[in-house]
């Protein structure tokens, strides 16, 4: 059978995406598009020159201990609710596996949730309707979440435990769909900003660890931004034409100063994309406002910071997403082009750091 051409792949990427944003506000899909290209217009030069991830034997308790302890310290409500989860108190069941031993808190196997097949998927929190409840004979569903954390047995396992806790602080659990999807990652990474000031104070990670995970975070969302940023103009070309030619990826590559290596690449990405492209804006989204701007407000005045991002959470519940977000004191398209500003100097910073003076290496020699 003949392979199928690239540009077949992208029109089929371009309906995907179409049927995925057609229930998606507009204001929305310009705040997406908006972001994405103001965090794709400087390529930052990100290099690795630190040590790889380090493994380690901890079990599940101690991973336990070590993200119930960062919680205790962070917030006495927010520990609560992390402690009621693991500790099996809550509503909310939680597994915690790897490939060699899926097991939940309790060291129980861990099958009667969903079945074995979902395990394989990652880590997650899923939000489902339980079956229905009958009351005075009538029939409701209510929402239940479970928490699903597949264990890498490295410190990014820490990170992974503490962001799908976090999921349940903005949710409202008996309607989940009050609550904003397009910012349901911002809670997960303002925690895990905190959390890398922890653990490196802790000394539970080093410097150097720390500076790695910053730096491959900074690239995927580079990646996500650039290529998400694409994906929009497709869609807009998509739905002029009604298909997509050769022709429509030169005049993007040309509109966006892009070299025709860079496009290369850009494409690489998208022919091999499986993600939606509403689920990628949620992170390019929580990333530019946790870092570095919330990580800033954090070492400026750390509680004054988390009041800021447990009134977010009372506005996700229960306000808008409008009100979520000026309750972490963004309320204009000034405040987002600071962001992105922001969002820059700080590639340029994690460039400066990861590579080393010519000097300091013929020394290490």
């Amino acid at each position: 059978m003949e392979k199928k051409k690239s540009i077949d792949k992208l029109n089929e990427l371009a309906i995907r995406d179409i049927d995925t944003l057609k229930h998606v506000k507009e204001e929305e899909i310009d705040f997406i598009e908006y972001i994405a290209k103001g965090c794709s217009q400087e390529v930052p030069r990100l290099y690795d020159r630190v040590p790889p991830i380090i493994k380690y034997n901890r079990g599940n308790e101690e991973l336990i201990r070590i993200v119930l302890d960062y919680y205790r310290t962070l917030d006495s409500e927010m520990y609560e609710q992390a402690k009621s989860i693991i500790m099996g108190q809550n509503d909310i069941p939680i597994a915690i596996y790897n490939k060699k031993d899926i097991t939940r808190k309790r060291g129980q196997v861990e099958k009667e949730l969903s079945g074995y097949g979902k395990f394989e998927e990652g880590s997650k929190i899923l939000w489902e309707e339980t079956p229905g409840i009958f009351l005075k004979n009538t029939t409701y569903y209510v929402d239940s979440a479970k928490i699903y954390v597949s264990r890498k047995e490295n410190d990014y396992d820490i990170y992974t435990l503490a962001h799908e806790i976090s999921h349940t602080f903005d949710r409202d659990l008996e309607d989940i769909s009050k609550t904003s999807d397009l910012l349901a990652e911002i809670t997960p990474a303002c925690i895990e900003e905190m959390l890398s000031r922890y653990l490196e104070k802790k000394r539970i990670m080093t410097p150097n660890g720390i500076l790695r995970r910053r730096t491959e975070r900074a690239k995927s969302i580079y990646i996500d931004s650039i290529t998400t940023y694409t994906r929009m103009q497709l869609v807009k070309i998509f739905k002029k034409n009604g298909r997509l030619e050769k022709d429509d990826i030169k005049r993007i590559e040309q509109e966006n100063n892009m070299s025709d290596n860079q496009m290369k690449w850009v494409l690489s990405y998208l022919l091999d994309e499986k993600s939606s492209i509403y689920y990628i804006s949620k992170y390019i989204i929580a990333d530019l406002i946790s870092t570095p701007y919330f990580g800033k407000m954090y070492d400026e005045d750390s509680g004054k910071a988390i009041k800021m991002l447990k009134d977010f959470f009372k506005e996700m519940k229960y306000g808008s997403p409008e009100s979520s977000l000026e309750a972490l004191g963004i309320s204009s398209k000034k405040d987002i082009d600071s962001l992105i500003k922001q969002k820059a100097e700080y590639n340029r910073e994690l460039h400066n750091a990861n590579v080393k003076p010519k000097n300091m290496e013929r020394e290490e020699r």
